[in-house]
């Protein structure tokens, strides 16, 4: 039997730009490996560092939620951190960040809060992290608007 539930969390998914590009260039099995090894320290980040989650991993992609925006940004900034300075990656990753009241089943997130933070990385660019209106107005959010 599912919980359905619902909670202020933020919602973050991070996604290896050009990976289409680096499956032609290394060839399927090493840029599944890298993807992979990507993955793998990033949910060391957001797990061990930044008090988030990652719900799954989608083919080049991870989702995650965190209680406070603050964390997510945290994580945003420190993926990016990692990605320009350890360059064996060879990797360019977009981050999306939205905020505010998700539905959740068992756990895991799903439902318009979960769609508007894939369209929001789908907009950034390599390097970049994107983050919604909502994401800098929530209570647990450092981040001001001038």
């Amino acid at each position: 039997m599912s919980e359905n539930t619902s909670k202020e969390l933020t919602i973050l998914f991070a996604d290896v730009a050009g990976s289409v590009e680096l499956y032609t260039e290394l060839g399927d099995i090493q840029a599944h490996e890298r993807i992979c090894l990507f993955q793998q320290s990033m949910k060391i980040l957001v797990e061990q560092q930044n008090r988030g989650r990652v719900v799954e991993t989608i083919s080049d992609e991870i989702m995650c939620v965190f209680s406070k925006t603050d964390d997510a940004l945290a994580a945003a900034g420190m993926i990016q951190k990692s990605m320009k300075t350890d360059r064996e990656w060879c990797l360019n990753v977009r981050i999306g960040i939205h905020s505010g009241l998700t539905s959740n089943e068992n756990g895991h997130p799903f439902g318009d809060m979960v769609n508007v933070a894939a369209r929001v990385v789908a907009v950034a660019k390599a390097g970049q992290v994107m983050f919604t209106d909502q994401a800098c107005q929530t209570p647990s959010s450092s981040v001001h608007r001038f």
